[in-house]
């Protein structure tokens, strides 16, 4: 090889190598250690829980949330199950909660999938429903004098035709059991208020989480943000049925001339 044919070949190297993409230097950020750092009262009002019941959920998912390895730095899983909390507690982008944690967005993003998942599945254990139909009823009773009730179901309405008032009042207070706990679990993880920019599957994981650590949270005695929740959703049967004309529902109109009509005849002077 003369002269120019090795300059040549430096050149062509030197030019190959100048299109080469620069790797980005990987960056490993502080994370705050917030066990340690935050009292127990900025812990709370940060995460929603207290350091006791953080405790508690990590001593229930940690095995199945743990790194792989622990290289490169590995997220911890106290660190991880705090990630997801923060994003529950704001409801946020992600982006927010991995620099409050000190890792990059998508391993916020893994990491929320994890966490929440592993919560949800939970829910066999902690969330459960109570075996005794006759007590629930003389429970339901004592809300408002609705007869029959084992349980109540928030956002689904049942149409009917032309309700009385009496019906309508108890219906609604009686209804306002499930509405306080929807209020209460918003109120605590307001992630569930707004909209969650994220695939369908994730976002049922994460409203099943939010409820499994809202019971957790009662679970430990925790106090809550929902305690002067006021339900909105004053919505009368009225109103209801006029959206649905076409139905009709037999047994409420029964409950009505049965059970209602007498009670309100049997109150009047």
């Amino acid at each position: 090889m003369d002269l120019f044919d090795l300059i040549d070949h430096q050149l062509d190297e030197l030019e190959h190598s100048s299109t080469q993409r620069i790797a980005r230097i990987r960056v490993f950020k502080f994370r705050v250690d917030y066990f340690t750092d935050l009292d127990e009262t900025d812990f709370f009002a940060r995460f929603r829980l207290s350091k006791y019941a953080v405790n508690q959920v990590h001593n229930f998912i940690k095995h199945k949330i743990m790194p792989k390895s622990q290289r490169n730095q590995a997220v911890p899983t106290k660190t991880s199950l705090l990630l997801t909390l923060r994003y529950l507690a704001t409801g946020s982008y992600l982006r927010s909660a991995a620099d409050f944690c000190g890792v990059s967005p998508p391993t916020a993003s893994r990491i929320v999938k994890k966490v929440t998942e592993a919560i949800a599945q939970l829910r066999t254990v902690i969330i459960k429903f109570p075996d005794n139909l006759s007590t629930l009823q003389d429970g339901f009773y004592e809300i408002a004098s609705f007869p029959r009730v084992i349980g109540a179901l928030d956002c689904t309405h049942v149409a009917i035709k032309s309700p009385e008032n009496l019906y309508n009042e108890s219906h609604i207070r009686t209804r306002n059991t499930i509405e306080r706990c929807f209020g209460v679990c918003k109120n605590r993880f307001p992630v569930l208020r707004r909209q969650i920019t994220l695939n369908l599957a994730r976002v049922q994981a994460i409203i099943v989480a939010c409820f499994v650590l809202h019971n957790i949270a009662i679970d430990v005695n925790e106090r809550n943000f929902g305690d002067n929740y006021n339900s909105t959703d004053t919505q009368t049967l009225e109103e209801i049925a006029a959206q649905s004309p076409e139905l009709n529902y037999d047994p409420r109109n029964r409950l009505v001339q049965e059970y209602f009509l007498p009670l309100l005849n049997n109150n009047r002077p």
